[in-house]
């Protein structure tokens, strides 16, 4: 069915210019699952999407050029730590996935991908249940706030004291790809308890985002129990997300045993805008990866310790 948003959607694409448009998996038919395979065209890994153009046949063996789109995020290729000469033009690969419901386009959404060096699938992510390892403390019945687990890109942020605030386009589960505010602690706490700095945070960094999630109108905001950059170190402060969440919601907060950080926090955050103006620019590829993927995170707690 030709629907408004799958009209909007696709009037947004057409006038909004290719590096800074961020599309929405709403014009995929989530309930029909197509396959193709053919050769590599072209490979391209900048902003704002990673895509795989190829020529190949179809069900019907009719040949077509096929665009394989990845996702808000591009997940799958990022996980897997793919760049520049991941693919080469003349590559055989399979694909399994969600035709577009636009008329005369053939992008498919990767549900699964057939390569010459390894198959590949996209992994549901499940949001945590908000009371385990290795993102969350317990959580008093009084925060009915959700928890979101997210994978991310930062576009820009604000470094400071009291708080941090880190903007991304994120990709949960269950959820299209939107912007977020992440309230990080303040620049101070971050560098003389976690020895993170500003210089850590790279305008291509692949990030995993955990904690509570709080939406006023068009805007998102997460107070995190977790922020962690895919193959390289994550951050964990479970009671800074909480202790904002109480703020929040206008509660008491009263430190448990293990938070040993509960004075100085940030209060709630204010009614403005997001932070803006620092961060990348619309343009240009991502750079270099460290080795591994999600798994490869560390969790630094609030107490200090790494995981």
């Amino acid at each position: 069915m030709f629907t408004r948003e799958l009209l909007t959607a696709s009037l947004l694409m057409a006038f909004m210019p290719v590096a800074v448009a961020h599309h929405s998996t709403a014009i995929y038919d989530k309930d029909t699952q197509v396959s193709a395979s053919g050769t590599v065209t072209d490979w391209f890994t900048g902003r704002p999407h990673y895509a795989l153009t190829f020529v190949g046949a179809d069900e019907s063996g009719n040949e077509r050029t096929y665009v394989l789109d990845f996702g808000g995020i591009s997940a799958l290729p990022r996980e897997n730590n793919w760049d520049d000469s991941t693919f080469q033009v003349g590559d055989r690969i399979s694909v399994v996935g969600n035709p577009s419901q636009l008329r005369n386009d053939n992008r498919i959404l990767v549900e699964s991908l057939g390569t010459e060096f390894g198959d590949y699938s996209v992994q549901p992510r499940e949001p945590t249940n908000g009371t385990g390892p290795p993102f969350f403390v317990p959580i008093p019945e009084e925060i009915a706030l959700p928890t979101i687990e997210m994978l991310a890109m930062p576009t820009g942020w604000e470094w400071a004291d009291p708080a941090v605030i880190v903007n991304v386009h994120g990709d949960a589960e269950g959820q299209p790809p939107r912007d977020y505010e992440v309230h990080l602690p303040g620049a101070t706490a971050l560098l003389e308890e976690h020895d993170f700095s500003e210089d850590d945070l790279q305008d291509d960094a692949n990030l995993i985002v955990a904690g509570f999630l709080v939406e006023e109108g068009d805007r998102a905001m997460v107070f995190p129990a977790m922020f962690g950059i895919l193959g390289q170190r994550g951050l964990r402060f479970p009671y800074h997300g909480l202790q904002i969440a109480h703020d929040y919601l206008g509660l008491e907060y009263t430190p448990p045993e293990g938070d040993a950080r509960a004075a100085g926090r940030p209060g709630p955050p204010g009614g403005a805008a997001g932070a803006a103006g620092r961060g990348p620019g619309a343009a240009g590829g991502p750079g270099g990866r460290g080795p591994g993927g999600a798994g490869d995170a560390r969790g630094d707690g609030d107490s200090g310790e790494d995981e």
